[in-house]
């Protein structure tokens, strides 16, 4: 055991020596100092042997992929779950969009959105969660709650939703009560018991989610939506779970299951588990409002609110540093909403999550992207587990995709972006 970890501290010295060389010779413009790249280059290093280590289940390091990837640089939060590094050069450029629409097509009703079919999660999935009957209560515009008045001997009003009191009264119909959204979550652990107050942090957190997308959904039609979390505290109790429910999935730490309203994390530190337990019941969320939905999205909302922090009832999302988080890359609305799995799961995964998670957090944040976003969730909700017309509703915003695009960049170039309160 003490030759093969000093054989891997060797190594580690070795990569960090070799990636230090490497980085003098491609990236003589940034503006870190020599020990902050030597630190740099360690931290990044250490990071890609504990993915390693992980993918040999070798537990004397496969912990360091945990441990955060940079110090003087904004990468550690803008990764996926299971992405791989990002190399991020020219820190200072400003970021360049391209896109293939024209400018004279956006806008008109024929303008067609290259948005990729291909939805998120599996056929099974899909099928258990369209297939599942909605609560009378829950369909739109039927089955509205009814509100009736009536007028006493003192010429008092009251008011009723119990029509069977017409025995005694002279009833009139009032108005339509809208049927609410209903929001239920359980969090429970696998394993061994897990502290109180934490499992307390993670329920306010996900509560709280659910309540910012009852600002943006339909007051009526909307599904109701129940969210089953387990946290698995050791490896054996979170290999369990998902040899029982996803027997198909490689390494990983956290997973959803929309046909059980699932969702499964592993309980590595509080900080991943919290993060990894926010994004995978936004999954389930998702996947009970909408159906079946688009990557960008779906992974796009997951990646905004696993960020969220709770202060009392207040919350806050914080944005990344997104102009150095793309710096020198092609950013281009087309080519996130074309992108196919095959490109999510391959060499462009980071930079789609990246992207995803900007674009959601943009529409989120700036007036007339807020505007957009609830069109687009009323919407979804409108054609759940049907087809969607997602270039229409992101087409109405002012002046179109063009303009939407160049928006995004301009708000990203000029580092607008800013904590979110809730």
């Amino acid at each position: 055991m003490e030759t093969r970890l000093s054989r891997y501290i060797l190594l580690l010295i070795l990569l960090v020596v070799i990636g230090l060389l490497v980085h003098e010779e491609k990236n003589s413009g940034s503006r870190l100092t020599p020990s902050q790249k030597v630190v740099e280059q360690f931290l990044a290093n250490r990071y890609k042997i504990g993915l390693f280590c992980r993918e040999r289940e070798w537990e004397f390091c496969e912990q360091w992929a945990d441990y955060s990837r940079s110090r003087f640089l904004s990468v550690n939060a803008a990764l996926p779950h299971d992405s791989r590094e990002a190399n991020l050069t020219k820190p200072n450029q400003v970021l360049q969009g391209h896109s293939s629409y024209n400018s004279t097509d956006i806008g008109t009703d024929s303008q067609v959105l290259p948005i990729n079919n291909e939805l998120h999660g599996s056929p099974e999935n899909r099928s258990v969660v369209c297939n599942k009957p909605i609560p009378k209560d829950f369909k739109q515009d039927k089955d509205k709650q009814l509100i009736y008045s009536w007028t006493d001997e003192n010429g008092q009003v009251h008011f009723t939703d119990d029509a069977r009191q017409s025995d005694q009264h002279d009833l009139t119909l009032t108005t339509y009560q809208d049927a609410e959204y209903s929001f239920e979550l359980t969090v429970k652990s696998t394993g061994s018991r897990l502290p109180l107050a934490y499992k307390d942090k993670i329920t306010a957190a996900i509560k709280k989610v659910s309540e910012i997308y009852e600002m943006y959904l339909p007051p009526s039609g909307v599904a109701p939506v129940s969210v089953d979390l387990t946290l698995a505290t050791t490896k054996s109790s979170y290999q369990s779970l998902q040899s029982k429910y996803a027997p198909g999935l490689g390494p990983s730490q956290g997973f959803y299951v929309a046909k059980y309203n699932m969702a499964a994390v592993w309980h590595r530190s509080d900080e991943q588990a919290y993060q990894t337990s926010v994004h995978e019941s936004v999954h389930v969320i998702n996947a009970a409002l909408f159906g079946p939905t688009p990557r960008w999205f779906n992974e796009g909302l997951a990646e905004y609110f696993e960020g969220i922090r709770m202060s009392g009832y207040a919350a806050k999302i914080p944005p990344r540093e997104w102009k150095r988080v793309f710096s020198g890359k092609s950013v281009s609305l087309d080519t996130l909403f074309s992108a196919k799995q095959d490109n999510w799961s391959g060499s462009q995964q980071t930079l789609l999550y990246s992207q995803s998670h900007s674009l959601i957090h943009f529409l989120m944040s700036t007036p007339k992207g807020k505007i957009t976003m609830k069109s687009l969730l009323n919407h979804l909700v409108e054609t759940r587990c049907a087809p969607s017309d997602y270039a229409s509703v992101l087409n109405a915003y002012p002046g179109g995709l063009t303009r939407l695009q160049t928006d995004w960049i301009s708000w990203m170039n000029s580092e607008r972006y800013r904590i979110q309160s809730f």
